[in-house]
């Protein structure tokens, strides 16, 4: 019971990601910025590291695999719902986006920047 309920708290955090990402984006559409500006992917980018890190650093993941799976995981909920919800307005083009794929990129290795580290090792 204890293994589900991490899942699905993984799994609401991946969610929870995807939504941050979701609402900045329709924050520039609703004052009729471009999307397709450089800076409103970059900001984009930077608030999903941002969310990623600081929800990484709650989780405190205690290895670099637990990290990375923590990530896949993140990264293929964001999948699922661009698949679902985001192709409805862009179509499957959003994934030709290089702010789409680094964001999936960004997704996937930013809980390793939240590993727990040994006392030992800290100041190596």
């Amino acid at each position: 019971m204890k293994l589900i309920m991490k899942s699905l708290k993984i799994i609401g955090f991946g969610i929870l990601i995807w939504v941050v990402a979701f609402m900045v984006i329709s924050v520039f559409i609703g004052f009729k910025v471009s999307t397709d500006s450089v800076a409103v992917k970059i900001i984009t980018i930077l608030s999903v590291f941002v969310a990623t890190l600081l929800i990484a650093k709650n989780l405190k993941p205690s290895t670099q695999v637990k990290a990375i799976t923590i990530g896949i995981i993140w990264g293929a909920v964001g999948f699922v719902l661009d698949v679902i919800i985001t192709t409805r307005f862009t179509g499957m083009s959003v994934f030709s986006q290089w702010n789409i794929l680094l964001g999936y990129l960004l997704i996937i290795l930013t809980p390793l920047l939240a590993v727990k580290q040994e006392k030992g090792r800290r100041n190596k």
